[in-house]
């Protein structure tokens, strides 16, 4: 698979922490607060779903703010949304499903995008339409660490990355089952602590979960 810059910068990022930070329903008044807590505990990944209806805002913030950190868009879900977010500042998608012309419109900026898929069949076909690695979603609910085990034997060299109920309970067992990176949300990323500036125990998460996997 040839790399382009921001590829290759996904995976430098993903082989020093292999963490995705999920920022889903974060006040904006607290985005790059709650960013800043992940990076200092290493984390150099995080996504800004676009349901929220600031996120573009909250892209260009912490793309400003924190430049040490790779900003993408999560819940990508149109051609459009590609467009927009790539404005924003957006470094990478990520997307619930996979979608051709969301792909497609991905391809043709050079931005990397992470789709979302569940079976090998829908694995491969995310990689043959460009996918840069392929999100196993949801990852719990489709059988956890042991289902990803399964999936490694005949896809061995597809770069995934659960995401779905991943959290310090389960990290380290998704990484020994051929992860390349566990995207994580609201388990670490918990709303009701972004919403209340709760800084202190979003920090003591996500150190807990970078602990376990070192």
């Amino acid at each position: 698979m040839d790399l382009n810059p921001l590829d290759t910068r996904f995976f430098n990022c993903l082989s020093e922490v292999p963490l995705l930070g999920v920022l889903r329903g974060c006040p904006t008044e607290h985005a790059v607060a709650v960013a800043d807590v992940a990076l200092s505990a290493g984390v150099k990944l995080l996504e800004v779903t676009l349901d929220h209806g600031d996120a573009l805002r909250q892209i260009e913030l912490l793309s400003y703010e924190l430049p040490e950190v790779l900003v993408g868009a999560g819940t990508v879900r149109t051609s459009e949304q590609v467009d927009m977010a790539v404005e924003a500042g957006a470094q990478y998608l990520v997307a619930p499903s996979t979608r051709s012309d969301v792909l497609s419109r991905a391809t043709l900026l050079g931005t990397p995008c992470i789709p979302g898929a569940a079976t090998a069949t829908e694995i491969e076909h995310a990689m043959e339409l460009g996918a840069t690695a392929v999100k196993v979603f949801p990852a719990e609910q489709l059988g956890g660490p042991a289902y990803l085990r399964a999936l490694q034997a005949p896809l061995r060299g597809i770069p995934l990355l659960p995401s779905g109920g991943v959290d310090v309970t389960n990290a380290v067992e998704y990484m020994s089952a051929g992860a390349v990176g566990l995207i994580v949300g609201g388990c670490v990323f918990s709303p009701e602590a972004m919403t209340a500036g709760d800084y202190t125990a979003i920090s003591k998460v996500v150190r807990e979960l970078v602990g376990v996997m070192s």
